[in-house]
């Protein structure tokens, strides 16, 4: 059996099984058209925290970047959610997770290996994505030098 929930296959058995989408049972051929009359997800930027400055770099830690509560609220970014970290300084990229940071302390601490390709003084950004079948309005903010908010960009 095929479940369809709103833009994508959830689950695809036998092609010669019904697919129910919503209360309605839909034969292969028309599950094939109905899916394919539906928009296509696409990964778009979500939030970003420009012009950040990593404040501490500890190897020890297991994995991640711990970002200031205060900013990861500003931009809607969730602990635990994957971001893309983007050194001004060095040019180095790396994807990682968000670990949540003491409320305005200003804190963007790099852990683990990530530390080893961005370390303390970069300026960095802080991007993070979104799949979506329509576009959205990103939340992107400019930080200072000691990682307070100064504007909505």
């Amino acid at each position: 059996m095929v479940i369809v929930h709103r833009s994508y296959v959830l689950y695809l058995a036998m092609p010669w099984e019904p697919a129910i989408v919503g209360d309605e049972k839909l034969t292969f051929l028309r599950l094939v058209l109905y899916v394919s009359r539906r928009k296509a997800m696409r990964e778009v930027l979500q939030s970003k925290i420009h012009k950040a400055t990593v404040t501490e770099a500890d190897l020890s830690y297991i994995g991640s970047i711990t970002i200031d509560q205060v900013l990861m609220d500003r931009v809607d970014l969730w602990e635990g959610q994957k971001v893309l970290v983007v050194s001004n300084t060095s040019g180095n990229r790396l994807e990682t997770y968000v670990i949540k940071g003491e409320a305005n302390s200003g804190v963007i601490c790099m852990n683990g290996a990530a530390s080893h390709l961005i370390k303390k003084g970069e300026e960095i950004i802080i991007i993070g994505f979104a799949f979506s079948d329509s576009p959205i309005k990103p939340k992107c903010i400019l930080v200072d030098d000691k990682n307070h908010f100064v504007k909505i960009l």
